[in-house]
């Protein structure tokens, strides 16, 4: 993983689109900023918001692009534009399992849970109050390193592309080693089906985080002394990174996607779901599925991985079980019992 770590850079096209007033105000905010970060208690009232104006793709495609910087334009109907040299935004807040569930599970899968790293510990069955005063010292030394990375000049300490004038740095090449492995073995756990639905989408960003991580942890120990040169990353600052991957994020993944992801097949056995409340067949093809050419539907594959969500809860089985020898089966029994309950 011989790239350099880029700081952002600004895109070739330029993305745009028509905001409304809560958009606006934030590019306001992030036309002259470095960067901003948004803190709430309650994610809540945010998620929500999306979901309830008529907006809320521009309000998504807005947070969805935040997570990659570069330049943005917002276009207003009646007070011109905003250029956004670089649309950077942190969102920090915690959610209540209802919230969860429609981030991490049965929301609109376009990649917005991918981008937030949760945290979702075992809570201990013992419980102390503790009224410690906070540290004087790490607030210190936390607004000293803060101090000393907002206010640098980049371009002075990092090495510079020749063809785009970036800064950037880079790892060691034991680092760089280090990384390459750890990707290599992320990648193919992740191309080899470890992951389903909505947390494969987000191993996906596994890569990219680690690098976003390996370049803040080292600026961090740069700015407090711990780092002699700032434009080339230790290999012990990368191999804390991949620990803090491999130990925690991916940890508390499996941990939140198993309580609120959705197993593969589900938004299609929903689907053939409502078909069968609605029409009350006693036994159908998965060719007779594959015909009405529903969104996600339209491979075997997929119709047998929803077939066989279904049968896991009761809906539905094979006809002839005795006859699969690897194939996902064509004829499937409803279970006459669907109509007891209702």
């Amino acid at each position: 993983m011989g790239e350099p770590l880029d700081l952002p850079e600004e895109p070739i096209e330029e993305r745009r689109w028509t905001a409304d007033s809560t958009i606006e105000k934030l590019a306001d905010l992030m036309a002259t900023a470095r960067g901003l970060t948004l803190k709430r208690d309650e994610l809540a009232g945010w998620a929500g918001q999306m979901n309830k104006y008529s907006r809320s793709e521009g309000d998504r495609q807005f947070y969805l692009e935040a997570y990659s910087g570069g330049s943005y334009t917002v276009d207003r109907i009646k007070r011109g534009t905003t250029w956004i040299p670089d649309l950077y935004l942190n969102i920090v807040g915690g959610v209540q399992p209802s919230v969860a569930r429609d981030l991490f599970g049965i929301g609109p899968d376009d990649g917005l849970a991918a981008r937030f790293t949760a945290i979702s510990p075992e809570l201990p069955g013992e419980w102390r109050a503790t009224d410690r005063a906070p540290s004087l010292a790490a607030r210190d030394a936390l607004d000293a390193v803060s101090d000393a990375l907002a206010g640098r000049d980049w371009s002075g300490v990092l090495s510079v592309d020749t063809y785009k004038p970036l800064p950037f740095c880079r790892p060691d090449p034991e680092g760089v080693a280090l990384l390459a492995e750890w990707r290599e073995q992320t990648v193919r756990a992740w191309r080899g089906g470890e992951y389903e639905g909505r947390h494969a989408g987000r191993v996906g960003k596994y890569d990219g985080l680690a690098t976003r991580l390996t370049l803040v942890s080292h600026f961090i120990d740069w700015a407090a002394g711990r780092a002699a040169d700032a434009a080339t990353v230790p290999a012990d600052t990368v191999a804390r990174v991949l620990d803090l991957m491999d130990g925690y994020v991916a940890p508390m993944d499996r941990r939140v996607y198993g309580a609120y992801g959705e197993a593969a097949g589900a938004e299609g056995g929903r689907r053939i779901a409502a078909w069968i409340e609605a029409t009350r067949p006693e036994r159908f093809t998965a060719r007779e599925v594959r015909r009405h050419n529903w969104s996600g539907l339209q491979e075997p594959a997929d119709v047998a991985t929803a077939l066989d969500w279904l049968a896991v809860r009761g809906w539905v089985r094979d006809a002839h079980p005795e006859r699969r020898s690897g194939r996902p089966s064509d004829v499937y029994l409803v279970n006459p019992r669907l109509w007891e309950r209702r």
